[in-house]
């Protein structure tokens, strides 16, 4: 197939859009890439790149033109704005340039924003070819559950934004099965498929790494219980102090890796409430090290805020957990939570209940040794069996060819 890839983010950024387009070309089709110059997350040019700097390169045989945007820029909710619009811009202007009628299909990933499928459904709009669309992100109710915006004129903007988006989309794939009732409200009449977040091959149980362990000082008679991902409000970090207020007595380390806004607030409660020896705090950490940590951890925590929306979400720290066999302790329900149920790998209590969370890190404390470690090997069986990235990337390729031929009227091999 001839496949037009549109992404604001792509190499040297790392997200899976890079294994997808790779992925692709390996099996022997023509991938063109259309994305943005790199700033994410630091929210300023990558070294070499800028709004006319390299704008065109060839990564695993796919051909790649990066548009110019304005940068993110950190926690400027303005520069973060006019760097949404300027993709969906300069990124449909190129599109009118090239129109793209030689594609078999348009592939369009969108971790957020949903803007960015604007370019695509203006290729779709020249090129008479099909598009698919891969939710990772609930538009525009994620927008809605994390700021205060109330304007009914901004509301009114980005919801008929959305349906135009939604309706577009000849196929909309979802990284939760959760996703289709919300779209539906927009595009009541859209088709759907399932195509969740894939483990990587850094993803896999190791050796307990006891050195690094030692490094942070947590004593050998500890059951750790390891966080990652961003500390913020969205992630109701804050639950995990609210179950450390009643397990003083147990023998319970937390171990957090990431960073983000609630951080400094959320070590200052804990020094206040006298829970210091609790926590460990590493920081950030580059994803292909996370398996390190949870090499000598017992079980991984998953916390998420008590909003509708969330419940349908699928954060992409679960299958790092389930991948690296790791039983997990959920915070949250929804799709998160019947992931942990399915796969019979911890335990899950309702979102912001600190008191049930308490209760569930005991029973996990109090289970045998060989019971542990059993849900840690059913939670790994979980993800090759369901986020396996070559059966889920090949499905995609199905997927695609299987929209190609619908639209085309001939077979695409």
């Amino acid at each position: 197939m001839r496949i037009l890839f549109v992404s604001q983010y792509f190499y040297p950024e790392q997200f899976s859009n890079n294994n997808i387009v790779r992925f692709l070309q390996e099996r022997g089709h023509q991938v063109e890439v259309l994305t943005a110059a790199p700033n994410y997350p630091e929210g300023r040019f990558y070294d070499g790149y800028g709004p006319f700097q390299n704008r065109k390169a060839d990564y695993h045989g796919a051909r790649i033109t990066r548009v110019p945007v304005v940068p993110r820029g950190q926690r400027n909710l303005l520069k973060l704005s006019l760097n949404y619009l300027s993709f969906a811009v300069t990124g449909a202007m190129w599109t009118a340039k090239r129109q793209f009628r030689d594609v078999d299909v348009i592939f369009c990933s969108v971790p957020s924003p949903i803007t960015m499928a604007l370019p695509a459904i203006a290729a779709k709009k020249l090129s008479g070819k099909p598009l698919v669309i891969w939710m990772q992100d609930l538009w525009p109710e994620s927008v809605y559950a994390i700021s205060d915006i109330k304007s009914p004129l901004f509301r009114k903007t980005l919801d008929r934004t959305c349906r135009f988006i939604y309706r577009n989309a000849d196929l909309t794939l979802v990284q939760s099965r959760n996703f289709e009732p919300w779209i539906r409200r927009y595009a009541p009449d859209s088709r759907f498929g399932y195509f969740p977040n894939t483990t990587e091959a850094y993803h896999r149980p190791l050796p307990a790494d006891t050195a690094l362990r030692a490094s942070l000082s947590i004593p050998d008679d500890r059951i750790v219980i390891t966080y990652a991902g961003n500390v913020g409000e969205t992630q109701n970090f804050g639950v995990i102090i609210d179950a450390a207020l009643t397990l003083r007595d147990a023998p319970v380390t937390f171990q957090i890796l990431g960073d983000g806004r609630a951080r400094g607030p959320s070590e200052e409660r804990i020094a206040t409430a006298g829970l210091t020896d609790m926590f460990r705090f590493v920081g950030k950490v580059p994803a292909e090290k996370v398996p390190d940590y949870l090499s000598f951890s017992d079980a991984a925590i998953l916390t998420l805020k008590d909003v509708d929306i969330f419940a349908a979400t699928v954060p992409f720290r679960m299958q790092t957990f389930l991948a690296c066999g790791k039983p997990v302790i959920a915070s949250a329900e929804g799709a998160a939570g019947d992931i942990v149920d399915a796969a019979q790998c911890g335990f899950v209590s309702k979102p912001g209940d600190g008191g049930a969370l308490a209760e569930n890190i005991r029973r996990f404390i109090a289970l045998p040794a060989a019971e542990r470690q059993a849900m840690g090997q059913r939670a790994r069986t979980y993800a090759l069996d369901n986020f396996d990235r070559d059966k889920v990337f090949s499905y995609l390729e199905t997927v695609l060819a299987a929209e190609a031929a619908r639209t085309s009227g001939r077979p695409v091999r």
